[in-house]
């Protein structure tokens, strides 16, 4: 494999880890993002409308218990236990497949991450033969393509979804999106949801993703746009944390402040809270508000985020004088930052 191709692949998934916050999002649908994050959101609700069962004679209980092991792993995932939760999703594998797309995506990326090939390719399979005219299969054979760097593969199984006269589920084309996205065809990517958008018109699902899309295809620009008119919508935490980020590719750092206003970080996740308070405070820094980012870097800090954000600190600490703060601050950044840290002097030959 070539590096450049090694290369890309590295930092289209940096970006989606970066932009989609880490956690249980990485290759997941929007749904997932929202539906997992809504403080006070019960498990019931991760479940879209329930298609019919996608094997013929397949009981109902079967295909809750799928269900139920792909949310039980993604419970375990959100606790740090990645051990006990690639055992739920193995088991998960040898059912029949779930009744929602996003859970069989989910099984068969989690599966694909996890170097279970085979196992994720049989359930590929089982996903085929039991919805033959459906392209659910596709989409899932073209995460385990990727997973194996067989990129024109993929690509021509993400084909098969755009001319599919039939489609089911809106997040088949989501993830089909996102899929492009990741091989670099933002065209195809826009195209498929263009046609999500078509079919499923007024849902928010499609627009983050064109916003993810926008912004892997530095059009920061038209992603800011988008995401502006965002903000009024119910998951405004999730658009503004995409926001910031095409306000700081723009270099828009007053534009970035003035998207904030509103925020509460005490009602927003953990992870979209550090982002957005990391990013004002940096916004701050560069307009020379050294108070106003010292405090929104004292609100990161107390969150138990440390790393670069004390050095960020610091740096304004000395701006204003405090010194002694300063000192503190790069001193305790010596802990997390391995760049930071002194190098032994060079004994002279």
């Amino acid at each position: 494999m070539r590096r450049a191709d090694v290369s890309a692949k590295c930092n289209r998934l940096l970006f989606l880890t970066i932009i989609c916050l880490g956690s249980s999002i990485g290759f997941s649908a929007g749904r997932a993002v929202y539906a997992a994050n809504k403080e006070g959101q019960s498990r019931a609700t991760l479940l879209s409308k329930s298609l019919a069962p996608v094997v013929r004679g397949e009981s109902e209980s079967a295909a809750k218990s799928c269900d139920a092991l792909v949310l039980k792993a993604k419970a375990e995932l959100k606790h740090g236990n990645a051990g006990k939760a690639t055992e739920y999703f193995r088991a998960a594998a040898k059912l029949p497949p779930a009744r929602d797309f996003e859970l069989n995506h989910n099984l068969v990326c989690a599966l694909a991450e996890r170097n279970d090939i085979a196992l994720a390719e049989s359930f590929v399979e089982r996903v085929r033969r039991s919805k033959p005219d459906a392209p659910d299969a596709s989409v899932l054979a073209a995460v385990v393509q990727y997973e194996l760097d067989q990129y024109e593969q993929a690509k021509s199984s993400l084909k098969k979804v755009l001319a599919a006269k039939k489609i089911d589920d809106q997040f088949v084309l989501i993830c089909a999106a996102q899929s492009f996205m990741q091989l670099g065809c933002h065209t195809e990517a826009y195209a498929a949801l263009d046609r999500a958008e078509r079919e499923w018109p007024k849902t928010t699902h499609t627009q983050y993703w064109r916003a993810l899309v926008l912004l892997d295809d530095r059009r920061f620009k038209d992603a800011q746009t988008l995401l502006r008119s965002m903000l009024k919508s119910k998951h405004r935490n999730f658009s503004l944390v995409l926001l910031v980020e095409a306000d700081k590719k723009l270099g828009d750092f007053s534009g970035l402040i003035e998207d904030c206003k509103g925020f509460n970080p005490n009602n927003s996740s953990p992870h979209l809270t550090i982002k957005i308070l990391t990013m004002r405070g940096d916004a701050y820094k560069e307009l020379h508000h050294y108070g106003e980012a010292i405090r929104d870097y004292d609100q990161v800090v107390s969150r138990g985020e440390a790393n670069k954000v004390l050095l960020s600190r610091a740096e304004c600490c000395e701006k204003l004088g405090r010194t002694k703060e300063a000192a503190d601050d790069r001193k305790r950044a010596a802990k997390y930052v391995d760049d930071y840290k002194p190098f032994a002097p060079v004994k002279r030959l």
